[in-house]
């Protein structure tokens, strides 16, 4: 009797959850393949109260892990209307052999099964679907450098599209279009967009329905954030038809081969715009129940697709505040705790990387802005400099803002580049000098009426992905800065990339001389040379031989006039240990230290040695340097790393700090007009020591004054400006303010004249 109940238990399992099996669909390496479920029991809120939950088994060599859980998202009817019985799941397939994947409906959290389960099984060939290559990584051998899964180096060349995910379909495929024959591979859209604020557009579609369940089309009142969200959106459900129709640019984007990635944010946390998402942190290092629901939604839906190279987790401002940094991690943790393609992580951050070592984030973003002059925008090579310190990959996301001329633009973009770092490009709205009718900047993805100086950079950009990606240029993935072996003028500048003994890259932003220190690689090398603004033919090919300094010459022409030598060995002798490491960050005086050295081509066992002196208290052993210095100061020494074919050798500074040194406090004491003159003196203080400069200009972000440095190491600041129009009412002033030990603060002012 028992064997017969159990039975019929079984079968009445079985009719409520009936279980099928789909066997060998076949499907291709980096294939992205979506399955659709249905569930029909009920629920008041399909998006709270069922979940779609997947148990995958991937193939045992997968580096990212054989087996993890995975969510499935509510749909809709599945044709783009809210209401209807449709869950579906989307998977990425990054690796060869079987796949077999267990879906079902259960209560959300640990609940229990409420729906059906079906059974995928997969086989994954070894051959890439329609040329993909997964998605985008940190290089494994150079840690400022980028890759895809299948070792195919890249490198990002991006351009501004905040508002492309809004727009209608047919103007964001012109918008790619456009770009992509420019030969752009890299565009950045928000998460949302705020161009309808600027009544750029006449409606914005958020990704969240209003508290009464309709769609939500147009900003409550502006981006100062000065209203409750909660009033107007229901983080608990989801806008199915802007998802899909985000989607729809998103699929267009991977398939004519354009990366993504979002720029200004995907998380409520930011103080600035309030329509990423709730708010809803119980405090600083938990998330709360409607954050924890948006992220999975957001990754089932678009955590497979390849083409996203990064997410931002947050904009500007919310690193400072008290419990801000511990919040973007918890955010950014789990995000990467539930994505098992484990997307790229980065924080927009105002000055030097402020998250530091955080392993939750995987490159560091700046917004260091570059001057509009020919001496700034090779300075701005020193924003990444000052940062490549981490070991990982440098990006200042909001830099090349409305630069005049294509040629700033490609000498600031190279400067970053070879710098070891990268840069994007972004325009704002101003008057055609042609037509004298005023354009949309890149908030506005409309081409027709798009800025000229923009179209005029996406030419210049894409030149240089072709050189840098597709052409001879992508040499230098494998490169790291290493300007101590190039030998200048005093009025000559330049930048050097270096693969020991096999790849030389260096860069003339002005023209001239410079020696390449080859002392010891006495290889035969070929120089191609070429003009920086005709990357499509080389001017010179010649052969040197090294062992000794080998010199470089172009004509010196000032700003524009920039040149690029490449240096090849004929002898492509293997690769030989090098040293990645370029900087060592400070040492707080009686604070636990570690850093370690990294390597890269290593050939058996490394003998380290170090020659100079350390801070006392700190040792070094097998490539790290580890203690608690009891003294302050600065200290120079040279690390050694020999294995059985070669020899690296860095020299390396160390500052040890009294205290960990916080970026200084500005305080705005006011503005003087001038009784002799048409100029005005900014006053300012800063609580600690520090030098500054500072930029002016009459509209909001757009700065033509420049100061250079103030002085150095005060607290009292003031600076004379001028040159403003007659008739200018308000001046806005940008501080920039740093310590000795390189900590930066900046603070903007307007005032009324």
């Amino acid at each position: 009797m028992k064997n017969i109940f159990n039975l019929v238990l079984i079968f009445i399992v079985f009719g409520l959850y009936s279980c099928q099996n789909h066997k060998n669909i076949e499907v291709q390496l980096y294939q992205m393949t979506e399955e659709k479920m249905e569930y029909k029991g009920e629920y008041d809120n399909p998006f709270t109260d069922v979940e779609l939950r997947l148990q995958v088994k991937a193939p045992e060599e997968r580096a990212k892990g054989s087996e993890f859980s995975w969510y499935g998202f509510h749909d809709g009817d599945g044709k783009g209307n809210q209401n209807g019985n449709i869950w579906k799941f989307r998977m990425l397939f990054d690796h060869p052999g079987q796949w077999q994947v267990r879906a079902g409906f259960y209560e959300p959290g640990p609940g229990e099964l409420i729906g059906q389960t079906k059974t995928f099984t997969y086989q994954v060939s070894r051959e890439k679907y329609k040329g993909e290559n997964g998605h985008v990584r940190i290089a494994k051998e150079n840690p400022s450098r980028f890759e895809y899964d299948d070792g195919t180096p890249w490198i990002p060349f991006p351009m501004q599209s905040s508002s492309l995910l809004d727009v209608d379909t047919s103007t964001a495929y012109r918008w790619i279009d456009m770009h992509k024959e420019a030969g752009l591979d890299a565009l950045t859209p928000r998460f949302h967009t705020s161009t309808q604020q600027h009544k750029a557009l006449e409606k914005s579609n958020y990704h969240f329905l209003s508290p009464q369940g309709n769609r939500v089309l147009r900003w409550a009142q502006n981006n100062e954030g000065n209203f409750n969200a909660d009033s107007i959106f229901d983080f608990s459900q989801f806008d199915i038809q802007k998802w899909q129709h985000s989607e729809k640019i998103i699929e267009y984007a991977r398939d004519r081969g354009v990366n993504l990635s979002i720029w200004f944010g995907i998380s409520g946390i930011n103080r600035q715009y309030r329509s990423y998402g709730p708010k809803d942190y119980p405090n600083d290092t938990t998330l709360g129940e409607q954050q924890q629901l948006f992220i999975k939604y957001f990754l089932a839906r678009w955590a497979p697709y390849t083409n996203w190279w990064h997410w931002t987790i947050d904009s500007e401002y919310e690193e400072t505040g008290q419990g801000s940094r511990a919040r973007v991690r918890t955010y950014a943790s789990y995000m990467r705790e539930l994505n098992p393609w484990k997307t790229l992580l980065t924080t927009h951050v105002l000055r030097d990387w402020s998250l530091k070592l955080a392993p939750e984030f995987d490159f560091a973003t700046l917004q260091r802005r570059v001057i509009d002059s020919d001496v700034g925008v090779v300075d701005c090579a020193s924003f990444i400099t000052q940062n490549n310190m981490y070991n990982m990959p440098v990006y200042n996301s909001e830099g090349v803002w409305n630069l005049k001329t294509e040629n700033k633009t490609r000498t600031a973009t190279l400067a970053h580049t070879f710098a070891g770092g990268y840069s994007h490009l972004a325009h704002f709205e101003n008057i055609n000098p042609i037509t004298r009718q005023e354009e949309h900047g890149s908030w506005v993805t409309v081409w027709e009426n798009q800025n000229y100086r923009h179209k005029q950079d996406i030419i210049e950009l894409g030149k240089l992905n072709r050189f840098f990606n597709h052409g001879p240029g992508n040499k230098i993935h494998r490169c790291l800065p290493n300007n101590s072996i190039i030998h200048t003028d005093n009025d000559v500048r330049a930048l050097c990339l270096e693969d020991p003994g096999r790849q030389y890259f260096v860069w003339l932003p002005d023209g001239g001389t410079c020696k390449l220190n080859l002392h010891s690689y006495p290889d035969t090398f070929l120089v191609t040379a070429w003009k920086g603004n005709n990357l499509n033919y080389p001017i010179a090919n010649y052969t040197v031989v090294g062992g000794e300094k080998v010199k470089l010459v172009a004509p010196k022409q000032g700003g524009g006039n920039d040149y690029i030598f490449s240096l090849t060995s004929q002898s492509l002798s293997p690769p030989v240990i090098q040293i990645l490491t370029n900087t060592l960050s400070p040492v707080v005086m009686n604070k636990k230290y570690s850093a370690v050295i990294d390597i890269r081509d290593a050939s058996g066992d490394i003998k380290w040695n170090l020659k100079g002196e350390l801070p006392e208290g700190l040792t070094f052993q097998n490539g790290s340097i580890k203690g608690v210095a009891e003294n302050v100061g600065e200290y120079h020494f040279q690390i050694m790393a020999e294995d059985e074919k070669d020899t690296s050798i860095k020299q390396y500074s160390l500052t040890v700090l009294e205290k960990d040194t916080p970026a200084p406090l500005i305080y705005w004491e006011g503005i003087d007009k001038n009784e002799k003159s048409a100029c005005y003196t900014v006053k300012w203080f800063t609580d600690i020591p520090s030098s500054s400069r500072v930029q002016w200009g009459t509209e909001k972000g757009k700065y033509t004054g420049e100061s250079g440095v103030v002085e150095q190491n005060v607290t009292k600041h003031e600076v004379t400006i001028g040159k403003l129009p007659e008739k200018t009412e308000v001046v806005y002033v940008l501080i920039i303010s740093a310590t000795e030990d390189g900590r930066t603060s900046l603070k903007e002012e307007s005032f009324n004249l």
